[in-house]
Order: structure tokens, then sequence, then C-alpha cells
């Protein structure tokens, strides 16, 4: 995530490409690493919404622990920390089938929110893919990338520069970079995606961040190329 945020302007490939709406699809394999959900609030902050969120969240099995003017709870690999003005939410492929799975906590925080008439400063959502090749049976990086990524998104991000190409793409409501960087670490070979949404300005969390998940699939779907949802779509052995 840091060296998405790291990333300079003139990194980063701004397009008015034509991505299409699609459907969201829940799939049997995926190559999804880590989700994370990160708020600010301009006037009223999560510490007024402590009990309500934490005594909701521990009936659920979550375990908390505050320190200073921070609360922090944890639940598998799943982790909620929330501060006088912010909230962050991260959570591992482990625990995160699709977006409903972490229906339950992020309804917590948008009652509490409405209850509290917080006023939304800035909402990310940002999901990491990690796409890994055994080194002995890879073929480069221009190979994975060809293989894993759309002609369209490979065309686009062909002239940014590395170690990061990325790919700006803004709606009215939305602005989404997507990142993608080529690592070798241990005779494994990999090709990170990072899909950050941001949205200033909410009145309602919930349905900013559900419009985020929407624009975050459609540019991830048209982003990968039919070989990476094919197999997606088989089931694991």
């Amino acid at each position: 995530f840091v060296y998405l945020c790291t990333t300079t302007t003139n990194e980063l490939m701004e397009s008015q490409a034509n991505i299409p709406h699609k459907e969201r699809e829940v799939f049997p394999r995926t190559f999804l690493h880590n989700v994370m959900v990160m708020c600010s609030f301009e006037e009223h902050g999560p510490d007024a919404l402590w009990s309500e969120i934490q005594s909701a969240l521990q009936k659920e099995g979550w375990t908390s622990q505050t320190s200073g003017n921070a609360l922090a709870l944890k639940k598998g690999s799943s982790f909620f920390y929330l501060n006088d003005s912010n909230i962050l939410f991260s959570t591992s492929a482990a625990d995160y089938q699709s977006f409903e799975s972490i229906s339950f906590p992020m309804d917590c925080v948008d009652k509490t929110c409405r209850a509290m008439e917080c006023k939304i400063k800035m909402l990310a959502l940002i999901k990491t893919n990690r796409y890994n090749v055994k080194h002995e049976n890879n073929q480069g990086e221009d190979w994975m990338r060809k293989t894993l990524f759309s002609d369209e998104f490979n065309a686009r991000t062909a002239s940014a520069t590395p170690p990061n190409k990325a790919f700006t793409y803004k709606t009215n409501h939305t602005d989404i970079i997507c990142a993608t960087r080529f690592i070798t670490k241990e005779s494994i070979d990999t090709l990170e995606q990072t899909l950050m949404g941001t949205k200033a300005d909410c009145d309602n969390f919930k349905e900013s961040l559900t419009e985020l998940n929407d624009t975050l699939f459609d540019v991830w779907r048209w982003s990968v190329s039919e070989n990476t949802v094919n197999l997606m779509r088989r089931k694991e052995k």
C-alpha cells in the first residue's frame, strides 16, 4: 500500500478509458491478498462511536484493546482500528470471500455514523491481488503481464515509469488508481496489483463504500485478461 501512495504524479497514466460495468461475480478461486477500508471524519471523531461499535463487534467474537485515544479490535486476520478522527479496517483473503464478508463490521460503522450524523471527509477502499509464479516456470515479467492483464490495460500502462506501472480512472464521484509492480523473492515471481478507490465528502458511509467496491470491480475486470478470469472460475482441486 505504501508504494501506491508514494507513486509520483508523473508515474500515473490518467485515462478516459471506456470501462464497461460488469455484474459482480464471486469466483471459486482468487488472487486476493488484502482488503483495506480507510475513513476520516471532519468533526465528530470515532471516539464518540466506540461504545456502540465495540459492543456490537465483541458480540461477534472480536477482541478489543484500548491504547490512549485509540481502540483496536481483532478477529482472525481482520483488524479494526479507530482513533479520534480515523477508522482503518484490514482483512486478508482468509476472511474475505466477497464484499458481503465484511458487511457486519461495515454496517456497525454505518449505523453509528448515521446516529451521530458524522460527516465523512474521505473514504478509501484498497484491494491488493498477488499473482505468483515459480521462477523456473516464468518466462519473464512481460510474459506475466501479457498473460494476466488485458491488452488495453497493458497498452495504457506501457509507458509508465517502472517499477510501479499505474493507471488512474475518474468518474463523477470516485477516483481510482490501479498500480502494478513486479517482485522476485525466494524463487517466486509476483505481479502485485493494487486498486485504490477514493471518495470525498460522503454523507452515507455504506452507500459510498458499495459504490467504490462496484467501481473497483469494473476497473479490475477490465484490467485482467480472459485467461485470468477463466482460471478464477475453475474450482481448486
